[in-house]
């Protein structure tokens, strides 16, 4: 049950926001941190599906700049 409504919450996300959404981020991570916590996600690789899309996502907004992922406030000082 609990489940199914983690599925669906971040289901809604997705809709509302688009699957490219800066916003989408949060519901992903809290669905990667419910899924750990329901004994869903065990291992690392059960969660790099969720977070190869976090990383898609921020990749997109650091010019599709995997290697740009770095901390702007640390260069900017």
């Amino acid at each position: 049950m609990i489940a199914r409504i983690i599925d669906k919450n971040l289901e809604i996300a997705e809709k509302a926001y688009g699957k490219e959404n800066i916003h989408l981020l949060y519901y992903l991570s809290s669905t990667i941190t419910n899924r750990i916590a329901l004994g869903v996600i065990n291992t690392p690789s059960q969660a790099n599906p969720l977070i190869a899309r976090m990383r898609a996502i921020v990749s997109k907004f650091h010019g599709g700049d995997p290697r740009a992922l770095a901390n702007q406030l640390i260069f900017q000082q």
